[in-house]
């Protein structure tokens, strides 16, 4: 489960970053780690994957339930750091707010 919410994670935000710079317009997505969901522009709130915990810096706002992370057209982002948990796991997944490259690390 760990490694699949792993990879889920920089899958989703690679497309996004992706699909920003291609059609040259905003996209995001909203994370709602308190009821475990996520939600993607004009979209439905789908389930985050199981199995792990999940936690969001910065928080601009701590005490807002939904957390966005967004890519601009130019490649840039909002920037964010998401950590997933499992057992003695964790993964750090990075977004670059000059760059918007994605990056995690384990630990």
């Amino acid at each position: 489960m760990f490694v699949r919410a792993g990879a889920w994670l920089d899958s989703t935000l690679s497309s996004l970053r992706g699909q920003a710079r291609r059609e040259g317009r905003m996209t995001w997505v909203d994370f709602d780690l308190a009821a475990r969901r996520y939600r993607l522009p004009e979209g439905q709130w789908l389930g985050l994957p199981s199995g792990v915990t999940w936690e969001m810096t910065p928080e601009p706002d701590p005490s807002a339930d939904i957390r966005t992370v967004a890519f601009l057209p130019d490649g840039t982002a909002s920037g964010a750091a998401l950590t997933i948990r499992a057992g003695g796991y964790a993964s750090v997944h990075r977004v670059d707010w000059l760059t918007g490259s994605i990056r995690h690390a384990h630990h």
